[in-house]
């Protein structure tokens, strides 16, 4: 995280823009995408100057807790399979595809603002958070993953969000990824 000083631009997701916060860096985006009531206590205190790109599933706590700080929000829309729901959509407002976490969907907004060259210091994919995680999956729910010939503890659907996430990669060329940590 003390990288991250180095970097004019910085996007956060989940409890990443309070754990960046409560060690003096303000982040330039947040984006968030999780539904459920817990996430606002991850958030931590919102910042003037901090751009919260924030999905419109969010739970109404999260945009309350916003709204209350006059935080400035821009809205995006998740891509679901429901085709019904476009219609609800207003017409120019960005959909998002991209598994069901908010890391993969932090590296399409991330080249929607026009970044190609992206630093990723840790996404969702084992069972290590950079700080406090206010819903963790149940412990049994992990299970053993070797990768490059070492075994990291992750459940199927962390496993199948960072697969998907490269598979993500591989539809933008253009994107030069650095990833950091483990």
């Amino acid at each position: 995280w003390r990288e991250l000083e180095n970097f004019q631009t910085i996007f956060t997701c989940s409890g990443a823009h309070a754990f960046l916060l409560q060690r003096g860096i303000c982040p330039t985006h947040h984006v968030e995408s999780d539904p459920r009531g817990h996430k606002v206590a991850m958030l931590g205190e919102p910042q003037a100057g901090v751009q919260y790109l924030i999905a419109s599933i969010c739970h109404s706590n999260y945009f309350d807790v916003l709204e209350k700080a006059e935080a400035q929000i821009k809205l995006w829309h998740v891509l679901f399979d429901e085709n019904e729901i476009y219609s609800l959509y207003p017409k120019g407002d960005w959909v998002i595809c991209g598994g069901n976490t908010i890391g993969p969907r932090a590296l399409k907004i991330a080249r929607l603002h026009g970044y190609t060259n992206l630093h990723v210091f840790g996404l969702d994919g084992s069972g290590a958070h950079a700080g406090l995680h206010t819903n963790p999956p149940p412990k049994d729910w992990y299970q053993p993953m070797t990768v490059g010939g070492r075994s990291f503890d992750t459940t199927m659907n962390l496993l199948w969000q960072a697969q998907s996430l490269f598979d993500d990669l591989d539809r933008m060329p253009e994107i030069k990824a650095t990833f950091y940590g483990d």
